[in-house]
């Protein structure tokens, strides 16, 4: 098997996109259970960021980061197989990465 960078891309980002799963089920979890650990509302250090407005939008933004990741291990798992996925790999992760990097950053009501 010949490792090009295009499968090495795909390997990394299906680990991202793996980890991504994992942390966001979890989370989901333990915020479904543990309320109380949770600053939602207007007060601490979160007030701005519209998922932690309440324990609802919190959960539906976990459900909504799990399909997004699991769209991008699918993204990578199946590249190989229909050749125009490759132009969805890329945008998956510059959406991604616009989004972590950028708007997550600056995008708040204060």
């Amino acid at each position: 098997m010949k490792w090009d960078k295009n499968k090495i891309a795909k390997l990394i980002w299906g680990g991202f996109c793996l980890f991504g799963i994992i942390l966001f089920v979890e989370d989901f979890h333990h915020a479904f259970y543990h309320p109380e650990l949770y600053p939602f509302g207007s007060a601490g250090p979160v007030a701005g960021i519209w998922y932690y407005k309440s324990q609802e939008l919190y959960l539906w933004s976990s459900v909504i980061w799990v399909c997004w990741f699991v769209v991008g291990a699918l993204l990578c798992l199946l590249q190989h197989k229909f050749r125009f996925l490759k132009y969805g790999f890329i945008v998956h992760c510059f959406l991604t990465l616009l989004y972590l990097f950028l708007i997550n950053t600056y995008w708040s009501d204060n």
